[in-house]
């Protein structure tokens, strides 16, 4: 008797370590569009979203695509890579609040090859709550009801870096309120907001991307209270037919002297001209 129960024991550890390997986190996880969110989001054996995978993914690991598909909103909380680098990878988020939601303790997340789009009732593309750091790279955002990028006004929020993306046909394209945003060889446009408006104490620096079509293409501050920090420095960037190109309201809107400006017709606001020379800081 002694000796069965020893047995069903070992037996019991052993189911048991068989199980926790089978749900342990791996480091690169997998989505297709034929998936399903109970596999173990392996190569052979891919998740249907993001959001299943992003469970099933270690901290610091990285989630891919291995077919065309839309992938749902999620909300990351832990460093993580999202690449659907050959593939059209969706989110589209139609009245959500967020398609992707960035709120996590200094995690670094990465978000590559993706497109995000609202449909005109979904609100921020991409919203960074918390972290310590955000990248997105040949990112695709449309039809926010409110706003492409939003980067929240939370004390100790990291950086920002967005390039070779386009931004367009939302309210705002990217609204930045903490820490330092960085825009490079980017497209906003058609945006019946802001292209690109730095408030409270948030930086944006604007190089080598074209903004058009916009009502206001760049805006320094929102025309409250408390506005010195806000910053745009922007250097190499191509402003054409915008209703208003730049727009003083309380910040600071600095410039390298290369950039480039016309048909921009003019609008509600306080049009301004760029400082002549950018303030180092």
């Amino acid at each position: 008797m002694k000796r069965a129960l020893t047995l069903a024991a070992c037996i019991g550890i052993m189911a048991a370590a068989t199980t926790s390997a089978a749900y342990a986190q791996a480091t690169r996880t997998w989505v297709s569009g034929v998936g399903d969110d109970v596999n173990p989001c392996s190569r052979t054996a891919p998740c249907k979203t993001f959001a299943g995978a992003i469970s099933k993914t270690a901290a610091g690991g990285e989630i891919n695509c291995i077919d065309p598909g839309g992938f749902g909103a999620v909300t990351i909380v832990k460093s993580i890579t999202i690449d659907c680098n050959g593939v059209l990878g969706g989110v589209l988020y139609a009245g959500a609040a967020s398609g992707v939601n960035v709120n996590g303790t200094n995690i670094v997340v990465t978000l590559r090859n993706l497109s995000l789009n609202g449909s005109g009732t979904g609100q921020v593309a991409v919203r960074f709550t918390n972290g310590k750091q955000l990248n997105l790279e040949n990112v695709v955002i449309s039809q926010a009801s409110q706003t492409g990028v939003l980067v929240s006004a939370m004390a100790g929020l990291g950086g920002v870096v967005i390039k070779n993306s386009t931004i367009s046909n939302s309210v705002d394209g990217i609204r930045a309120a903490w820490g330092i945003t960085t825009v490079s060889n980017s497209v906003i446009s058609g945006n019946s907001g802001f292209g690109l408006i730095a408030e409270n104490v948030g930086v944006i620096n604007a190089d080598s991307n074209l903004l058009t079509n916009n009502a206001v293409a760049l805006q320094a501050g929102n025309g409250g209270a408390g506005q010195a920090g806000a910053t745009v420095r922007i250097s190499n960037n191509d402003v054409y037919g915008n209703l208003n190109g730049f727009i003083c309201a309380g910040g600071v809107l600095a410039s390298d002297g290369n950039n480039r400006k016309g048909n921009n017709t003019g609008g509600p606001g306080t049009p301004c001209a760029p400082n002549s020379a950018i303030t180092k800081q």
